[in-house]
């Protein structure tokens, strides 16, 4: 088995068990653009994950402290998005420098 990860950042990109590759939809882009169409791994997974969309939701919005917290948050995940050179000379997003 051989897992890829971003160089740069470390961002899980991919899975490789010697069939067919598994790419982290989370780590594309514009990850609208690759609807999963099948699930993987289901055997294991938690027993209350199939009732989760179910459950209420809470939107940050709604909640001032969660709002200005998420706010606050910079993620590096597409690292490529917040620099004007990529991959940076020195492997940090420019702001860093």
């Amino acid at each position: 088995m051989r897992r890829g990860f971003c160089e740069a950042c470390g961002t899980p990109l991919s899975f490789d068990y010697g069939g067919e590759m598994e790419v982290s939809i989370g780590s594309l882009d514009d990850p609208t653009l690759a609807a999963p169409a099948i699930q993987v791994n289901a055997e294991p997974r938690l027993p209350f994950v199939d009732g989760l969309a179910d459950l209420p939701h809470r939107k940050s919005e709604d909640e001032p402290k969660i709002a200005e917290f998420m706010a606050g948050i910079i993620s590096y995940q597409h690292p490529d998005h917040d620099t004007n050179e990529w991959p940076p000379k020195d492997g940090r997003p420019e702001d860093e420098l």
